[in-house]
Protein backbone atom coordinates (compact mmCIF):
# COMPACT_ATOMS: atom_id res chain seq x y z
CA UNK A 1 0.00 0.00 0.00
CA UNK A 2 1.21 3.22 -1.18
CA UNK A 3 1.46 6.12 1.30
CA UNK A 4 -0.87 8.03 0.12
CA UNK A 5 -3.53 5.07 -0.04
CA UNK A 6 -2.60 4.35 3.73
CA UNK A 7 -3.14 8.28 3.89
CA UNK A 8 -6.94 7.90 2.75
CA UNK A 9 -7.08 5.04 5.00
CA UNK A 10 -6.02 6.70 7.78
CA UNK A 11 -8.57 9.69 7.57
CA UNK A 12 -11.03 6.91 6.73
CA UNK A 13 -10.86 5.54 9.69
CA UNK A 14 -10.03 9.35 11.62
CA UNK A 15 -13.50 10.72 9.99
CA UNK A 16 -15.29 7.13 10.55
CA UNK A 17 -14.57 7.89 13.98
CA UNK A 18 -14.86 10.93 14.96
CA UNK A 19 -17.98 11.41 12.96
CA UNK A 20 -19.46 7.96 15.75
CA UNK A 21 -18.12 10.11 18.78
CA UNK A 22 -19.86 13.43 17.27
CA UNK A 23 -23.59 11.46 16.79
CA UNK A 24 -23.64 9.70 19.80
CA UNK A 25 -25.34 10.68 22.62
CA UNK A 26 -24.80 10.14 26.08
CA UNK A 27 -27.16 10.89 29.29
CA UNK A 28 -25.78 12.97 32.34
CA UNK A 29 -25.57 9.72 34.26
CA UNK A 30 -22.40 8.49 35.07
CA UNK A 31 -21.89 4.33 34.58
CA UNK A 32 -22.93 3.95 38.49
CA UNK A 33 -25.96 6.65 38.37
CA UNK A 34 -27.10 4.25 35.60
CA UNK A 35 -26.80 0.82 37.60
CA UNK A 36 -28.69 2.75 40.94
CA UNK A 37 -31.62 3.73 38.96
CA UNK A 38 -31.66 0.69 37.28
CA UNK A 39 -31.81 -1.29 40.24
CA UNK A 40 -35.05 1.36 41.52
CA UNK A 41 -36.65 -0.16 38.18
CA UNK A 42 -35.78 -3.87 39.21
CA UNK A 43 -37.21 -2.93 42.79
CA UNK A 44 -40.43 -0.89 41.48
CA UNK A 45 -41.01 -3.94 38.90
CA UNK A 46 -40.43 -6.64 41.61
CA UNK A 47 -43.18 -4.43 43.88
CA UNK A 48 -45.72 -4.27 41.12
CA UNK A 49 -45.61 -8.35 40.18
CA UNK A 50 -45.96 -9.09 44.02
CA UNK A 51 -48.81 -6.41 44.28
CA UNK A 52 -46.76 -4.53 47.11
CA UNK A 53 -48.12 -1.17 47.08
CA UNK A 54 -46.08 -0.13 50.04
CA UNK A 55 -42.12 -1.16 47.81
CA UNK A 56 -44.04 0.48 44.59
CA UNK A 57 -44.53 3.74 46.59
CA UNK A 58 -41.44 3.63 47.90
CA UNK A 59 -39.43 3.41 44.52
CA UNK A 60 -42.04 5.84 42.81
CA UNK A 61 -42.33 9.57 43.44
CA UNK A 62 -40.84 13.00 42.27
CA UNK A 63 -38.05 15.61 43.36
CA UNK A 64 -40.08 16.64 46.14
CA UNK A 65 -39.66 12.53 47.41
CA UNK A 66 -41.29 8.88 47.19
CA UNK A 67 -44.74 8.41 47.35
CA UNK A 68 -44.71 6.65 50.72
CA UNK A 69 -43.88 10.30 52.26
CA UNK A 70 -45.44 12.95 50.12
CA UNK A 71 -49.19 11.40 48.90
CA UNK A 72 -52.12 10.23 51.09
CA UNK A 73 -51.96 6.44 52.15
CA UNK A 74 -55.65 6.40 50.56
CA UNK A 75 -54.46 8.03 47.20
CA UNK A 76 -51.04 6.23 46.67
CA UNK A 77 -52.54 2.44 47.65
CA UNK A 78 -55.48 3.45 44.57
CA UNK A 79 -52.97 4.73 42.39
CA UNK A 80 -49.90 2.07 43.01
CA UNK A 81 -52.82 -0.56 42.44
CA UNK A 82 -53.54 0.39 39.28
CA UNK A 83 -50.11 0.51 38.47
CA UNK A 84 -49.70 -2.57 39.48
CA UNK A 85 -52.52 -4.11 37.27
CA UNK A 86 -51.43 -2.81 34.06
CA UNK A 87 -47.66 -3.90 34.75
CA UNK A 88 -48.47 -7.44 35.44
CA UNK A 89 -45.64 -9.23 33.55
CA UNK A 90 -44.65 -12.52 32.80
CA UNK A 91 -40.74 -11.31 32.45
CA UNK A 92 -38.55 -8.15 31.74
CA UNK A 93 -35.09 -7.06 30.61
CA UNK A 94 -33.67 -3.54 30.88
CA UNK A 95 -33.05 -2.22 26.98
CA UNK A 96 -31.06 0.87 27.56
CA UNK A 97 -30.97 4.33 28.87
CA UNK A 98 -31.57 7.58 27.37
CA UNK A 99 -31.65 11.28 27.83
CA UNK A 100 -35.34 12.78 28.65
CA UNK A 101 -35.08 16.21 26.69
CA UNK A 102 -35.10 19.23 28.59
CA UNK A 103 -33.91 17.66 32.23
CA UNK A 104 -30.41 15.78 31.59
CA UNK A 105 -29.37 17.07 35.13
CA UNK A 106 -32.08 15.61 37.25
CA UNK A 107 -33.66 12.55 34.78
CA UNK A 108 -32.28 9.75 32.78
CA UNK A 109 -34.81 7.73 30.78
CA UNK A 110 -34.67 3.55 30.97
CA UNK A 111 -36.50 0.90 28.25
CA UNK A 112 -37.84 -1.90 29.84
CA UNK A 113 -39.21 -4.61 27.43
CA UNK A 114 -41.91 -6.27 29.42
CA UNK A 115 -43.47 -9.76 28.16
CA UNK A 116 -47.11 -10.10 28.60
CA UNK A 117 -47.79 -13.60 27.11
CA UNK A 118 -46.89 -13.88 23.90
CA UNK A 119 -46.83 -9.54 23.46
CA UNK A 120 -43.25 -7.89 24.15
CA UNK A 121 -43.36 -4.35 24.67
CA UNK A 122 -40.54 -1.60 25.32
CA UNK A 123 -41.99 0.67 27.91
CA UNK A 124 -40.09 3.57 29.17
CA UNK A 125 -39.33 4.40 32.83
CA UNK A 126 -38.25 8.12 33.65
CA UNK A 127 -36.03 8.11 36.68
CA UNK A 128 -35.44 10.94 38.47
CA UNK A 129 -32.83 11.85 41.24
CA UNK A 130 -33.12 13.30 44.10
CA UNK A 131 -30.35 14.78 46.75
CA UNK A 132 -31.87 12.76 49.85
CA UNK A 133 -33.74 9.80 48.13
CA UNK A 134 -31.79 8.71 45.40
CA UNK A 135 -33.18 7.75 42.17
CA UNK A 136 -37.24 7.40 41.92
CA UNK A 137 -39.64 5.97 38.92
CA UNK A 138 -41.04 9.64 37.89
CA UNK A 139 -42.98 8.23 34.96
CA UNK A 140 -44.17 5.02 33.16
CA UNK A 141 -45.58 5.28 29.57
CA UNK A 142 -48.15 2.62 30.16
CA UNK A 143 -49.76 3.68 26.99
CA UNK A 144 -47.22 1.66 25.39
CA UNK A 145 -48.94 -1.25 27.12
CA UNK A 146 -52.54 -0.36 27.16
CA UNK A 147 -52.95 0.89 23.77
CA UNK A 148 -50.36 -1.05 21.99
CA UNK A 149 -50.42 -0.39 17.70
CA UNK A 150 -52.26 -2.60 15.77
CA UNK A 151 -51.12 -5.68 14.37
CA UNK A 152 -49.65 -5.35 11.13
Amino acid sequence: MNTRAMGRAALGILVVGTAACVTRTEARTTGMDSVAASMVVEQFLTAANANDLDGMARAFGTTDGPWSTTVPIGERDERMFALASVLRFDDYELAGTGLVPGRRDVATLINVRMRFGRRDVVVPFTMVETERWGWLVEKIDVEKITNPPPAR
